[in-house]
């Protein structure tokens, strides 16, 4: 193919010769066509003063005298700056479904084809670029990939970064995933963010006993897309349980759970949306709190009250076949037998502690008022309530005791009664009578949750300042036959019923309730005692009577070996 060399012309330059095509070009251009070959046919270029036609009007390039920038068009009429809009970097793709133009795709490698990008479906996140044009179903089109500059939006914040929408194919703010950075309120720049594929190495001496250990500084504009964990051979977890990763405790996203084998479970989408930050921020584990197998009761029973700490728990009473009278002491290990009651109940409540412990009310055939102190080796008489009641709660301590609800001769009860070591006196009325509820905290800061009253199963949550009872937030489930421990402002509840024997555990902050690790084996009308960091659960029934211990912790206890964490983050 001969090669046209004419020598650059100047359009409207002042020097003549700069702007004539000379003999010597005519000639160039006259062998060329003789020869039948040449790389340009005149025919394809027209000029109009700055501006160069190729292929007749459709395609253009000119300088716009008035920005002082080069522009492109692909149509003759429609103009953008070269470096800015109209400037996309294309790809032939084929649709997998209809989609319009500006939509955003992904490619789904098992057909190669392009779909819309969706941020709440993580297969659907990773996309490709932005269709430029509406192509059909199993039809081809051009797609804008990354580097492209793309117009045609609406209502954009000039400077700022979208992201893969919850909208099908669309971008917007806030979520995860960036696809570009807004140059005008209608153009994006397609932005392929940097993946980096990092790990970290935490030993058990930095787990150990914490709630929360620091893996990296996630950069302002970050993505983090991936975690998961490994662990060697020596890792032991004497505490088991699900590890989340956020930058919030309360807001975690659970990776994996450890059990007595070591990691199981898949990375979960949940919380995918607080993953992505406009600040940098540490990205932390948590541990999310577990429940692990303790040492059984010595009597299979339900109904049964407990009191104490993980450490020295203690438990009484209760249904093993017919009313019990059996004490057990739990050391955080085992349980032994303590003194037995001096009256068999079941559906009694307790309070106290394992060396001062205090039992009430409960069932004998009929509603019962008794009332026993416990010294850490016998059950003594103290003053009996004022109304017989079975299936109440209570909280506190022996010498400063709260008992509220039931079942009394009347139906379910409103009545709460304070003890003070030798006598009950009436206390405020709960707002929501129930009977099975649960209770925790103190004479002064009580709590009750849960339980059942004539339209069923209760999500009603009660605090207790020493003199009234004012409603708080609900249960996200609704239980009865519950058991829980810790504090007004810092409590947990777990098991009961739901029509069926419950797992379902959550914690109390002062105001709300929030889900957290379930229990291994679902129980309704158990006993609990100890707080939020360590806390135990017993009996209860599961289709059976049962004798089974779980105990809770809200920290890592780790004697050996190491974890690794694996992540990928997107920097933008």
């Amino acid at each position: 193919m001969a090669l046209i060399n004419i020598e650059t012309k100047t359009v409207g330059d002042s020097d003549p010769n700069k702007r004539k095509i000379l003999a010597t070009d005519v000639n160039q251009i006259k062998g060329a066509l003789q020869s039948g070959t040449y790389d340009i046919k005149p025919a394809d270029i027209k000029t109009e003063g700055t501006l160069i036609y190729l292929n007749g009007s459709t395609v253009g390039i000119r300088y716009n005298t008035g920005t002082s920038k080069m522009q492109v068009s692909h149509d003759g009429a429609s103009w953008g700056d070269i470096g800015s809009a109209g400037a996309e970097t294309t790809l032939s793709v084929t649709a997998g479904e209809n989609v319009a133009i500006r939509d955003l795709v992904y490619m789904d490698p098992s057909d190669g084809k392009v779909y819309k990008c969706d941020a709440d479906d993580l297969t659907k996140i990773e996309w490709l670029g932005t269709m430029n044009e509406a192509v059909l179903q199993n039809n081809s089109g051009d797609c804008n990939i990354t580097g492209s500059i793309v117009g045609g939006f609406a209502a954009l914040d000039e400077g700022e970064w979208y992201e893969v929408s919850s909208t099908s194919g669309e971008v917007s703010k806030g979520n995860s995933n960036p696809v570009g950075i807004a140059l005008s309120s209608s153009t994006i720049k397609l932005i392929k963010t940097r993946l980096k594929t990092l790990s970290k190495v935490i030993d058990h001496t930095d787990m150990d006993g914490q709630t929360s250990v620091t893996i990296f500084s996630l950069p302002a504009r970050g993505v983090l897309t991936d975690v998961h964990l490994s662990v060697d051979t020596a890792f032991d977890t004497d505490t088991k349980g699900n590890i989340g990763i956020s930058t919030d405790e309360d807001k975690y996203i659970t990776i994996q759970s450890l059990d007595s084998t070591g990691l199981k479970g898949e990375p979960t989408d949940t919380g995918k949306e607080m993953l992505s930050t406009s600040a940098a921020t540490d990205i932390k584990l948590y541990f999310a709190g577990a429940w692990t197998s303790g040492g059984n009761l010595g009597t299979a029973r339900q109904a049964l009250a407990g009191a104490g700490t993980l450490a020295a728990g203690l438990c009484f009473g209760g249904n093993s076949g017919a009313a019990s009278n059996v004490t057990e002491e739990y050391n955080g290990t085992a349980w032994s037998g303590g003194g037995n009651l001096g009256t068999a109940r079941e559906r009694l409540a307790g309070a106290g502690t394992q060396s001062a412990g205090l039992s009430f009310g409960g069932w004998t055939g009929a509603n019962s008022a008794v009332t026993e102190e416990y010294d850490g080796a016998a059950w003594a008489g103290g003053g009996n309530l004022n109304t017989a009641r079975r299936y109440l709660a209570g909280c506190g301590t022996q010498s400063a005791g709260l008992s509220m609800g039931g079942l009394d001769g009347g139906g379910y009860s409103v009545v709460t009664e304070e003890y003070n070591g030798a006598a009950w006196a009436g206390g405020g009325n709960l707002n929501n009578a129930r009977d099975s509820l649960g209770g925790l905290g103190t004479q002064s800061a009580g709590l009750c949750y849960g339980g059942a009253d004539g339209g069923g199963n209760s999500n009603k949550t009660e605090e207790y300042d020493g003199a009234a009872w004012a409603n708080s937030g609900n249960l996200n489930t609704a239980r009865a036959g519950i058991a829980g421990a810790g504090t007004q402002t810092d409590g947990m509840s777990f098991g009961g019923t739901t029509g069926a024997p419950s797992a379902v555990t959550e914690l109390y902050d002062g105001a709300a309730w929030t889900a957290t690790t379930s229990m291994t084996t679902a129980r309704q009308y158990l006993c609990g005692g100890g707080d939020t960091s360590a806390a135990f659960s017993a009996g209860g029934y599961t289709g059976s009577l049962s004798n089974v211990t779980e105990e809770y912790a809200d920290s890592w206890s780790l004697t050996q070996g190491s974890l690794t964490v694996f992540y990928n983050y997107n920097a933008y």
